[in-house]
């Protein structure tokens, strides 16, 4: 299914209103669905990669785990390109009821928006209590 970068944008909004940088830079995204994202995941080696302090942290992982859908999508779409995921990086003050900052991706499916960790590919469903965005750029 696609949907305009303002339904998504909205979706987003009513899960966290208090986030108010939410960047959404295509005008119309396809949503995936949840097998599709699992599938992504299980070819995707971000996870196998080794944090190294400063030099190599979370938001890296994160942006690295972007960049690698946007490749991933390169290879496997035939023909035309279809708009792409609404996947993005999101940076949190907490996470699963967890509160630190740290840097997470987010992607928006038809029916839920789900959260990953890129270290070692969890996905959970985005609750508006228990993970608290401050900052969301799905390019």
């Amino acid at each position: 299914m696609i949907a305009s970068y303002k339904t998504v944008r909205k979706r987003i909004r009513t899960l966290w209103p208090k986030c108010r940088n939410v960047w959404l830079l295509d005008p119309e995204y396809e949503y995936p669905t949840i097998e599709e994202i699992r599938t992504f995941l299980a070819r995707d080696r971000t996870d196998l990669l080794v944090s190294h302090g400063n030099r190599f942290k979370c938001n890296h992982f994160a942006l690295l785990l972007t960049a690698m859908l946007a490749l991933y999508r390169a290879e496997v779409v035939q023909g035309d390109a279809p708009p792409p995921w609404p996947f993005g990086q999101v940076l949190v003050r907490k996470h699963r009821g967890k509160e630190e900052m740290h840097s997470i991706n987010i992607c928006a499916l038809e029916n839920e928006i789900v959260l990953i960790e890129p270290q070692d590919d969890t996905i959970w469903t985005a609750s508006p209590i228990e993970d608290v965005p401050f900052f969301i750029k799905i390019p």
